[in-house]
C-alpha cells in the first residue's frame, strides 16, 4: 500500500473531531476513512504542539538577529567563492602562458 499525501487542512479537522467534537478514534477513522495509527499520531503531534509555550518576542527577534548574522555570512563566502573561482582561473591562463 502507498502512503497518501494528505493535507494538512484535512489532519487538522480530523483532529477536531476527536479533540472538540467528542468523537472516539473509531468514529472518527470511520467517518474520515482514515487508519486509527494515523490519527493518533495527528492527534499526539497536536497535542505536543498545543503544551509548547508560545515563543517570546525576545526569542523571535534573537531568531531573526541570528538569521540575518547568518545570511551576511553566506553572502561574504560567496564573495569569496567567486574571487577565488576568478585568480583560479586567471592563473591557469598564466601557466598555460609561460609553458608555451
Amino acid at each position: 500500500m502507498s502512503r497518501r499525501n494528505i493535507p494538512e487542512e484535512f489532519k487538522a479537522e480530523a483532529v477536531q473531531l476527536v479533540v472538540s467534537k467528542g468523537y472516539s478514534y473509531s468514529q472518527a477513522c470511520e467517518a474520515l476513512g482514515v487508519g486509527d495509527t494515523a490519527l493518533r499520531r495527528w492527534v499526539a503531534r497536536w497535542r505536543e504542539e498545543q503544551a509548547k509555550p508560545p515563543r517570546t518576542a525576545i526569542e523571535i527577534e534573537t531568531d531573526a538577529r541570528r538569521i540575518r548574522e547568518l545570511e551576511a555570512k553566506v553572502a561574504d563566502l560567496e564573495r569569496e567563492r567567486d574571487i577565488l573561482k576568478k585568480s583560479t582561473a586567471f592563473f591557469v591562463k598564466e601557466m598555460d602562458r609561460f609553458s608555451k
